[in-house]
């Protein structure tokens, strides 16, 4: 009755809770319902590892749970997969640089040192004859091997080349790297490796080793080019390559870009034959007599002697009297001699020639010798024809020309 009395007071005290009380008592009108969203809001969630279960939940815990329920479903990506792969293969590395990033690692500016050491092979005198060069150290041996394998495939295939894409600035390790790229190009657009000195079965030597080998192996790749050049230079036209240097820097600074050669690569810009005639001197005189002549201080035959002049020695002077003046250095010859009979000097004639002859003789041969039928050659001419042809200008054929 106690217990009866109580709870009625509360009830008209509180009619709210009153009213709370008997929903939860009565079966089947959601009271249930309401002991389960109470108890959801209990649970936190899963607890971090190491976590005790006394411990309150952490608000970094919480701020990703929040975080990770609001990020699905994800955002769609800016551009799609197949336009990423089209906009990054155009900053993909190219082949080439795959190449050589190798060799630019081992390297490691190594063969760019100046190295002064003497470089003496019979095969970099064949080059420096053959092709205008002036290679005396391993390093510029080093630096201008790409360029001396182009020099050499230009004398055979003479527009396959572009020159504007070579780069003569030796001092850069990137010029380097350049001219073996381009050269690795031409090498394979004239097929280089299937020639019979350049297949496997004859040389282990290849092209795309060069960058990395030592200097023992380049030397012999070049004297296996060297091969190769002479079995095939007699069937094109000869090659003069300071010519052809002014051609290629030409063309090259008709394009734009000026061609600056190293010092080891003789480049002459103005041809010798356009150049005006030296003057000619008229004040030449030439020893006759056998027995030297003496130079004298002054026209007095008792004066200081300061030299002598040889038999055939070529002086300038000018004549006073008996006498003659020396013009490139002090002193006195006497040119008359008491006997009418010796001669001790004579007066120099030069030799006059035209612009268009220039400095060359023509070569004549007499009438007794069996190459007369070939009739007049001059030096250059006959330096520029190929071997068979000179052999028939040399047994007389009047079409040698056109053989």
């Amino acid at each position: 009755a106690t217990t009866t009395t109580t709870a009625a007071a509360a009830t008209t005290d509180h009619p709210d809770k009153a009213a709370m009380t008997k929903a939860r008592s009565l079966p089947g009108q959601g009271g249930e319902e309401d002991e389960e969203e109470e108890n959801k809001d209990d649970v936190v969630g899963p607890l971090p590892l190491g976590a005790r279960l006394d411990e309150e939940p952490d608000e970094k815990s919480e701020v990703t749970s929040d975080a990770g329920s609001t990020g699905w479903p994800p955002k769609p990506p800016l551009l799609r997969f197949k336009m990423r792969i089209q906009f990054g293969s155009r900053f993909r590395p190219s082949e080439h640089k795959k190449l050589f990033a190798t060799v630019n690692q081992e390297t490691d500016f190594a063969a760019l040192e100046h190295r002064s050491s003497a470089l003496q092979d019979r095969v970099v005198g064949w080059v420096n004859h053959s092709f205008a060069l002036k290679l005396t150290t391993e390093f510029q041996f080093e630096v201008s091997f790409p360029t001396i394998v182009l020099f050499i495939l230009d004398a055979i295939y003479t527009r396959k080349i572009n020159w504007r894409e070579v780069d003569f600035r030796y001092q850069y390790k990137q010029a380097l790297q350049n001219n073996y790229e381009v050269l690795d190009k031409i090498w394979h657009q004239v097929n280089m490796d299937k020639a019979r000195e350049f297949r496997v079965e004859n040389t282990d030597l290849r092209l795309e080793n060069m960058p990395c080998s030592p200097l023992k192996d380049k030397l012999d790749f070049i004297k296996v080019l060297q091969r190769w050049y002479q079995m095939r230079c007699h069937n094109v036209d000869p090659y003069e390559p300071l010519s052809r240097r002014r051609v290629i820097a030409k063309q090259c600074l008709a394009s734009g870009h000026m061609v600056q050669f190293p010092p080891w690569i003789i480049h002459e810009k103005k041809d010798p034959k356009m150049l005006p005639p030296a003057p000619v001197r008229e004040d030449l005189w030439r020893i006759a007599s056998k027995s030297p002549l003496q130079v004298k201080s002054s026209r007095e035959p008792d004066s200081e002697v300061l030299g002598q002049k040889k038999y055939g020695e070529v002086f300038g002077a000018e004549k006073e009297g008996s006498w003659l003046k020396l013009s490139d250095e002090p002193g006195w010859i006497q040119a008359e001699s008491d006997d009418p009979n010796e001669t001790l000097v004579l007066k120099e004639v030069p030799e006059t020639t035209s612009p268009a002859e220039g400095a060359c003789q023509t070569r004549e041969i007499g009438a007794g010798s069996a190459r007369s039928k070939g009739g007049k050659l001059s030096d250059e001419e006959y330096n520029k024809l190929p071997e068979f042809k000179r052999l028939g200008w040399y047994l007389g054929t009047n079409d040698y020309s056109s053989m």
